[in-house]
């Protein structure tokens, strides 16, 4: 106990040695190197350019220090002391909504009150992110002041200097003095802010530890609620959706080890032996028996393992703070999930979220109730065993065909349904997500969409963006031919709830006509375009999921979630849009489609292009859109902004889910880690276009 006391200090004297040590050194040559310049003999005029630059210098080094730590804070969600004045100037409204709910004993009110904390502390939140990037911003700014000034003063000294030597004879004395200079205001532009860097880097990362200071928690979604949780456990939720606590399965798993091992050997067996015998290996000879017995070896070897105790420490500390937060959350009756399209969690009011559900339900009219009370998983599943014999009876699809498709009754289950929220949209509706990956018809939906995608991707390659790369590539072909213009204006559209609203007989007629379309001799593959229409239609008509103990089937669109839903409702987007995408092509305009969301371009006024979208929009009721238009639009993860005939765009962050990186200590490979700069920086060479 003692000697490890005495190494801990000793280990600590030493690094301040070799800080103290590396300071003295850069001093050393800070002053070796205003030693040259002196040497060289400038004259005042000279002397006062030179302090300048190097004021300069040192200042524009410091805000840049300054701006790296306000962006350490923000990807380690921790904001500066000072922001804490913001919660004290809103102390009287804390104090209001406290004390009505004190005085209230009417739960309705109770519950109002408790909303309208929450909204208050979302806002507080949110401006205190605002304010920060504001804060990085003007720093930014004054970087770029103190640039132009030692660039001024540079140029000021160079011209100063090459006066003096066309009436001094002794040039070499100016070329020393230039050499001197230059020396010291590289020395400044690399390093002499090290002893700050150093200095107040410590610093500001002591005070980054200290967990008093308030969090800005960018991973949460709060819908109208207050949730019971500490701030520690708020922390650990905020590490966002993919990070991973470590060790859990050591306090997770009630199961003996041996029998945890024993089934993760059996899944690494039977997923090994597929991929042997993929490739024509023998899953019984001495290299696979001896790989085989190396892989249960090493599970054995990590499950009895035992941690290290400050890791175990720190993954029990997690698991009790999961299933603490899993108590209060369920006694608080608050339902957690994700959001849409984004990395975030919500917290909202149960009775509220299925208040939520219910709207959505009625407002489409896709679901309806079984009022038998009969589980229809028997009935789904006998229709796609009858369906499935039927053709392999007649020969319309061959064994292999027959065995894809046929459901594993093993593993067969009903689908379930969830929702999630969409952040992104003004009224916060819901989008829901059919889970269906063990359902009667899952198999045949793979399949169809394997079958059909590719024919569809191959007729559409033109219209349809893969990424923001895709979109900003055909832009830049569009401003080189010359199209792109100063009163160019961009128009994105999105189509509202288009899985769930395309109707049932329509999608199938589009499937027919897109099929014999693209067919040869009536066929696609060796299947004719009837059987085709067969198994889609089987695949809609068994829809069926359970919800909050009730059996419902969806009897219009798709199932979101369902791999065949997202080819049906592009075939059935393809006929909607013929009339538009023709008419940009005859102007030379760009129109493609990324999923629901439409990008387009055009040189016609606002109201001639909202007027051609409503007349599209008239020819189908079940297709309603959203529109946007601007010279400046967000569109997937790119900006797009016409600035006066030129084309800029840049990286689009969406206030919503960025800035976001996965924290280091979630129990990820640490490969993914690496890749995570190099995916960023890559991600930036590709959008941004300065």
């Amino acid at each position: 106990m003692v000697t490890a006391l005495v190494r801990k200090g000793q280990h600590k004297l030493k690094q301040q040695f070799e800080h103290n040590k590396k300071m003295l050194m850069l001093d050393s040559t800070d002053h070796r190197l205003v030693q040259q310049v002196y040497d060289v003999k400038p004259n005042k005029q000279q002397i006062r350019s030179i302090r300048k630059i190097w004021q300069a210098i040192q200042n524009k080094k410091q805000m840049e220090e300054q701006i790296q730590i306000l962006k350490h804070r923000i990807h380690s969600n921790c904001l500066p002391p000072a922001f804490n004045l913001l919660d004290y100037t809103l102390d009287n409204i804390n104090k209001m909504l406290n004390g009505s709910k004190q005085s209230s004993t009417d739960d309705n009110d109770n519950k109002q009150q408790t909303i309208l904390n929450a909204r208050r502390l979302k806002k507080i939140g949110r401006f205190k992110y605002d304010l920060l990037e504001l804060s990085i911003a003007a720093g930014e700014d004054k970087v770029r002041h103190w640039s132009k000034i030692a660039k001024k003063e540079k140029q000021k000294l160079i011209t100063i200097t090459e006066k003096l030597k066309k009436n001094n004879t002794n040039s070499d004395m100016f070329k020393q003095l230039m050499e001197a200079i230059e020396a010291l205001f590289f020395r400044r532009s690399s390093g002499v802010t090290k002893r700050y860097n150093e200095q107040r880097w410590r610093r500001s990362q002591s005070k980054l530890n200290v967990r008093n200071h308030p969090n800005i928690f960018l991973r949460l979604y709060f819908a109208n609620t207050l949730i019971p949780l500490s701030n520690e456990q708020l922390i650990i939720i905020n590490k966002g959706l993919k990070f991973i606590p470590p060790c859990q399965s050591r306090f997770f798993h009630k199961e003996p080890i041996k029998k945890i091992i024993d089934e993760e050997y059996k899944r690494l067996h039977t997923e090994n032996c597929k991929n042997l015998t993929k490739y024509t290996f023998k899953t019984d000879d001495t290299r696979a028996t001896e790989y085989f017995s190396e892989v249960k070896h090493l599970l054995e070897q990590l499950y009895t393992k035992p941690l290290p105790k400050k890791l175990k420490a720190n993954a029990r500390y997690i698991y009790k703070m999961i299933t603490s937060m899993q108590r209060k959350l369920r006694k608080a009756n608050i339902t957690v999930g994700q959001t849409d399209k984004s990395k975030l969690f919500f917290f909202i009011d149960t009775q509220e979220y299925e208040e939520k559900v219910k709207n959505y339900m009625n407002k489409t009219n896709a679901y309806q109730e079984i009022t038998s009370g009969i589980c229809p998983l028997a009935d789904d599943l006998h229709l796609v065993t009858l369906l499935l014999d039927h053709l392999r009876e007649r020969k319309e699809i061959i064994d292999e065909q027959y065995k894809q498709m046929y459901p594993n009754l093993q593993t067969l289950e009903l689908a379930h349904i969830y929702f999630n929220l969409k952040v992104h949209k003004p009224e916060i509706p819901v989008r829901p997500i059919i889970a269906s990956i063990n359902a009667p018809a899952r198999l045949i939906s793979s399949f169809l969409d394997k079958l059909l995608t590719p024919i569809y991707n191959y007729v559409t390659k033109t219209i349809t963006f893969i990424n923001s790369t895709d979109l900003i590539r055909r832009i830049k072909e569009y401003e080189e031919k010359g199209y792109l213009t100063s009163t160019t204006l961009f128009v994105i559209f999105d189509v509202t709830d288009l899985y769930t609203m395309i109707p049932r007989d329509g999608a199938i007629a589009a499937l027919r006509r897109f099929c014999q379309k693209y067919s040869t001799n009536g066929k696609i593959g060796n299947l004719k375009v009837e059987t085709i229409i067969k198994l889609a239609s089987v695949v809609l008509d068994t829809n069926s999921f359970a919800y909050k103990d009730k059996y419902y089937r969806q009897i219009k669109g798709g199932a979101m979630g369902s791999p065949f839903t997202m080819v049906l409702a592009n075939i059935y987007m393809l006929e909607w849009e013929q009339k538009l995408i023709q008419h940009q092509h005859r102007h030379h305009e760009i129109y493609g489609r990324y999923i629901d969301d439409v990008f387009m371009t055009t040189n016609l006024s606002k109201e001639e292009i909202l007027q051609q979208l409503n007349e599209t929009m008239k020819t189908d009721p079940n297709i309603k859109i959203t529109i946007t238009i601007s010279q400046t639009l967000e569109y997937l993860d790119a900006t797009i902004e016409n600035n006066n005939g030129n084309l800029k765009t840049s990286i689009y962050h969406k206030s919503t889910s960025e800035p976001y990186v996965l924290p280091y200590e979630s129990d990820h490979p640490r490969h993914i880690h690496a890749n995570i700069i190099n995916t960023a920086l890559v991600r930036a060479a590709r959008i941004c276009s300065t």
